[in-house]
């Protein structure tokens, strides 16, 4: 088949370089594509910092409660006995249930990051003696 019949055999023909519409489309389609992957891999280092913070969290969190349903019943509020990385606090608050007996206790341990409350459990625990 002669290339001249063909619909853009003239088009392969030509010897001449890019025009200026082939260059503006072929920098905008490299552009776009570049911008797609910086912000997929911004992105992807948005959830895995978000996600090391839940982890830490929940971590602190556990650690926390196991101390405390170890330790002896007590009036007051538990001391914090985890060593929370810079940035994170942990806090304790203490609620007692049934006052008259002072048997049952609600415990909330919270996690917070700056001004930010990342985590917060219950848990009841009992005199048992």
């Amino acid at each position: 088949m002669d290339n001249e019949a063909h619909p853009l055999g003239r088009w392969l023909n030509q010897e001449a370089g890019a025009t200026l519409v082939e260059t503006v489309i072929s920098i905008g389609l490299l552009s776009a594509t570049i911008l797609v992957i910086i912000s997929a891999v911004t992105m992807h280092s948005i959830s895995t910092r978000s996600l090391d913070q839940i982890d830490v969290s929940n971590n602190l969190v556990k650690t926390q409660l196991e101390d405390i349903k170890n330790s002896t019943y007590q009036l007051v509020s538990y001391p914090v006995t985890v060593t929370p990385p810079a940035g994170y606090a942990v806090s304790i608050s203490v609620v007692v249930q049934n006052p008259p007996t002072n048997t049952l206790q609600l415990v909330t341990v919270t996690v917070t990051r700056g001004s930010n409350t990342l985590v917060s459990v219950q848990i009841y625990k009992a005199k048992l003696s």
